[in-house]
């Protein structure tokens, strides 16, 4: 069954999307049996508008493994669904969270 995944990149963070390439591009790899597409989103004229999407292939939803990113608040619920949640350079009200739901937290 094809499931497709949509991601999104905080805005101002190209730097990180392209210090992390060369493993997103080793992650794929590893994965190419499952990809049936994938690709970043770009505007009419080729820019890079942050993010990509996936289309995979997968028998069902608990085969699948989300790992969310994300540094604020708003995106709780998403952690809690997540498989894999982590907290990237949180401000304060996000630490507390992260500390309370112990997800583990990065600081890039």
């Amino acid at each position: 069954m094809p499931f497709i995944i949509e991601t999104f990149d905080k805005p101002g963070h190209q730097h990180v999307r392209q210090a992390t390439r060369a493993e997103h591009l080793e992650f794929l790899d590893r994965h190419k049996a499952l990809l049936l597409a994938c690709g970043a989103k770009l505007d009419d004229d080729g820019r890079d508008l942050g993010g990509g999407l996936y289309v995979v292939a997968l028998d069902s939803r608990e085969e699948a493994h989300v790992r969310f990113y994300s540094d604020h608040a708003s995106d709780a619920p998403t952690f809690a669904w997540a498989d894999e949640p982590v907290v990237v350079s949180p401000g304060k009200r996000m630490t507390a969270l992260a500390v309370e739901r112990r997800w583990p937290i990065e600081r890039w």
